[in-house]
């Protein structure tokens, strides 16, 4: 399927992003199931997970599919949500048509770059030619989506920017989830741990630019370093 197909498919709405930070668990997520959601990674670790009815998921790394970390039991566990629309580097394409993991019609494909960047202060709203590499799989990936699909208020939750690893030097409190319960293939690695200074470099440019093009941005989430955005509560929202 064609990513074009979705430019401005959803005008005007608004939508949830959620990254995978501890601060996900602040919120009843079975709230916003019938929602707009865009998610990343290993969001199917949530157990809501299957009940999405809008959920939209997307993976830049090449880890998942090319160093066997994408195997039938991550497979197993994406393909229980039956309305997730699933994104994902166009060069896995051809290992998709010859594997048929995916199904055809609730898959697409995008050009990736990491020449280009978000930090840097550049950016591409026409993600039909390439998604630029903003320093996050959520800044990356679902912020680009959301604008292309043309929602126009985006909540943000669990997108905490905070060094978890050099506070206690684990994992422990990483995530939403307790990776210890996936396999040990799936466990996080010290050369996963990105340069968040450059991920909040790159949320900076999202506010400005996005904030000239009345793309309004609300951060749901109390906790973590992301504090650019006008905090609102999530149960008033709702």
């Amino acid at each position: 399927m064609q990513i074009s197909e979705l430019k401005d498919k959803y005008k005007g709405e608004e939508c949830f992003v959620l990254g995978n930070g501890p601060s996900l668990n602040q919120h009843d997520l079975s709230k916003i199931t019938d929602r707009y959601v865009f998610v990343v990674n290993d969001f199917h670790m949530h157990p809501l997970w299957p009940e999405f009815e809008h959920i939209f998921w997307s993976e830049a790394s090449r880890i998942s599919w090319l160093f066997g970390r994408f195997d039938d039991w991550k497979l197993r566990r994406l393909l229980k949500n039956k309305n997730a629309l699933y994104f994902l580097r166009s060069e896995f394409k051809p290992i998709n048509d010859r594997t048929k993991q995916f199904p055809e019609d609730r898959i697409y494909y995008f050009n990736w770059t990491n020449k280009r960047r978000i930090f840097d202060g550049d950016y591409e709203w026409d993600i039909s030619k390439e998604i630029i590499f903003g320093g996050s799989a959520v800044i990356t990936c679902s912020m680009a989506l959301a604008q292309y699909m043309g929602f126009k208020r985006i909540y943000i939750m669990g997108c905490d920017t905070t060094y978890y690893y050099e506070v206690d030097k684990t994992f422990n409190n990483a995530y939403f989830y307790d990776w210890r319960k996936m396999p040990k293939r799936y466990w996080p690695r010290i050369t996963d741990v990105r340069d968040l200074d450059t991920a909040y470099k790159s949320w900076k440019v999202i506010k400005k630019l996005f904030d000239e093009r009345g793309i309004e941005i609300y951060n749901l989430s109390r906790g973590g370093k992301l504090d650019i955005f006008p905090y609102k509560d999530y149960e008033e929202v709702l």
